[in-house]
């Protein structure tokens, strides 16, 4: 029989700030125990009953600061605890193969996300053997990474040379990811973004043209930001517009993302959360739980503009035009343009009053796999800055 892991929130007892832990079962013999906790809220100290508590974590396990099989005294212990599997800031990202692509190849305007997807196929092999030895490296060099990066050379259908460059979380399991579907295409270089997201295209095309630019900008961007007053729209049933919903904030880092938009849209998606889910959004957010896009809470009530941007070292890709968050056959305009970050930020931000302290660049953390002359790959960089990442 296996142990078991328990997902726990308790909430301390002087400022009633949530802490989430994991705490372990073991098939046949437990022990009982107690943690001393310091509040990341208050920063005083509480009592947590807890089984096993050597073994048992807690999410900033620095904050556990003593660990007894004995009663600690002197402590007021919480008593707001529960258990819950709830997880709604989790990322759900899959590359579409099969919808109207982004990346074209400049000569002969060709598909090129095919093409890179059958050179990955081929290459798979080779591929999970270098991710195995990273994994090993890191592992025995006590060193981190965010993301696996893969750059799979292959040659157009017009003998032209490409590069595409796919990506996923890096796996410290031992369980890499196995299959052509868990690596996500974040670029392909010699395209022109600018060209092919430019015009007048139906709504589902753009909403497929925003989902791989957010792909995209999971991988390179230090911050991304949406303006959109609504998301879906008022005649769409409460399952579908959750669906709407669901969609856009499993494609949303919480950690880098900016949500602007009007007051009765967050108001909506509380509303069809519950209706739909049976969840309460204020309930949630008590025990630390709710979605934090959305908690976040960026309101702007007289606005009508739409678009979606990403901060990629010192320069800044938007997607702008009529489009709300929804899919269907109406014509909408729209297009991709690059600035520099201090112009992005005078010409979208500040006539919406974003606050623009935090529009930054970030050191990335990475494993990169290129292919050898030999044909077999191996890593070629463990860290280094998002300007290298986009050669």
């Amino acid at each position: 029989m296996d142990s078991k892991i328990k997902s726990k929130i308790a909430k301390c007892p002087h400022c009633k700030h949530p802490h989430k832990y994991k705490e372990v079962q073991f098939p046949i013999i437990n022990d009982s125990g107690f943690w001393r906790v310091q509040c990341e809220g208050c920063q005083k100290s509480f009592g947590l009953k807890i089984e096993n508590p050597l073994e048992s974590r807690m999410h900033l396990n620095y904050l556990v600061i003593e660990r007894s099989c004995i009663k600690i005294e002197d402590l007021e212990y919480a008593n707001d605890v529960i258990e819950s599997n709830v997880n709604m800031n989790s990322l759900n990202l899959e590359f579409d193969y099969d919808s109207r692509s982004i990346f074209n190849c400049l000569n002969c305007g060709s598909n090129l996300e095919r093409q890179a997807c059958n050179a990955l196929t081929n290459d798979i092999i080779s591929i999970r053997q270098a991710y195995g030895g990273a994994v090993s490296y890191l592992m025995s060099n006590h060193i981190t990474s965010k993301f696996l990066v893969v750059n799979v050379p292959f040659m157009c259908d017009c003998n032209n040379n490409k590069v595409a460059t796919f990506y996923c979380d890096f796996s410290y399991s031992g369980n890499i990811q196995e299959n052509v579907g868990d690596y996500l295409l974040a670029n392909i270089n010699s395209t022109n973004l600018d060209e092919n997201i430019d015009g007048l295209f139906s709504k589902t095309d753009i909403m497929v043209f925003l989902e791989k630019l957010l792909i995209r900008w999971n991988l390179f961007a230090s911050k991304i930001v949406i303006a959109c007053p609504f998301v879906g729209h008022q005649y769409l049933k409460k399952e579908d517009k959750m669906g709407v919903w669901t969609w856009l904030l499993e494609m949303l880092d919480p950690d880098k993302t900016n949500f602007i938009t009007r007051s009765a849209t967050f108001t909506s998606y509380k509303s069809v959360l519950e209706d739909v889910h049976g969840l309460n959004h204020k309930l949630l957010a008590e025990y630390g739980l709710e979605n934090r896009v959305i908690e976040s809470n960026n309101k702007k009530q007289d606005f009508h503009a739409k678009f979606y941007a990403a901060v990629i070292d010192d320069s800044v890709e938007v997607m702008s035009g009529s489009a709300n968050l929804v899919s269907g056959p109406s014509i909408e305009n729209i297009t991709f343009k690059r600035y520099k970050k201090d112009d992005f930020i005078k010409k979208y931000l500040e006539p919406l009053g974003v606050k623009t302290d935090h529009v930054l660049s970030a050191e990335y953390h990475w494993v990169k796999l290129t292919k050898n002359p030999n044909g077999k790959y191996v890593g070629s960089d463990f860290y280094g800055n998002i300007s290298s990442l986009l050669k």
